[in-house]
């Protein structure tokens, strides 16, 4: 609220209404915060988009454990493979950790996003792009 008075000028005496999720608790507000639901809901479905990527890994590292012999254009077909699973894998969650890094970090500084929401829409819609082009 405070923001949004400085921003357009309020009166110190005018009510207004603000929607949104603040950083810090407000009473008006219940007690909810971003942060709260940065370290509840955001950060859990993250750490395990990278769990998932490194079980991924770890699976496909795991195909070259068999002692089969390959011709070289086999070798070569899975070492290409290899670099697409890769791009598949990790490419989405490094784009979107852009987004999040945004969200994450000025909620725990109790800092302002202020013109950073541009760059956190445009790396979400990034993601589908980039794994469409893979």
């Amino acid at each position: 609220m405070n923001i949004s008075r400085e921003a357009f000028d309020f009166d110190p005496n005018e009510r207004f209404a603000v929607y949104g999720l603040p950083l810090e608790k407000v009473d008006i507000n219940g007690d909810r915060t971003a942060l709260r639901l940065a370290l509840g809901c955001v950060l859990p479905t993250y750490i395990s988009s990278y769990i998932i990527f490194a079980v991924i890994i770890h699976l496909i590292r795991r195909l070259h454990s068999f002692s089969v012999t390959m011709s070289p254009k086999t070798l070569e077909m899975e070492r290409k493979f290899y670099k697409v699973q890769l791009l598949q894998s990790i490419l989405p969650v490094v784009i979107i950790s852009v987004p999040i890094a945004i969200f994450i970090i000025p909620a725990v500084l109790s800092a302002n996003i202020g013109p950073s929401t541009l760059a956190m829409t445009v790396s979400v819609w990034l993601v589908p792009v980039i794994q469409v082009s893979i």
